[in-house]
């Protein structure tokens, strides 16, 4: 199966987010995501910068890894 990088960065509401709730729930909601569309978590990780999530996933095709991405 391909792997694909994929770096995010939190909105200032995605932010708030993570303090009522914990950044773990959110790499666990990701998780579940990308299982169900038939692929898998290989990194997450939290990054300082212009980025605050970078994840190395392997997923079936560009299409998938595309709709992950969204």
């Amino acid at each position: 199966m391909p792997k694909y990088l994929i770096q995010a960065s939190y909105t200032t509401e995605g932010i708030q987010g993570l303090v009522g709730d914990s950044a773990s729930g959110r790499r666990a909601d990701v998780q579940a995501a990308v299982r169900a569309v038939g692929g898998k978590g290989e990194a997450f990780y939290y990054a300082f910068g212009p980025k605050d999530v970078i994840i190395i996933l392997e997923l079936p095709d560009n299409v998938t890894a595309a709709a992950v991405a969204l």
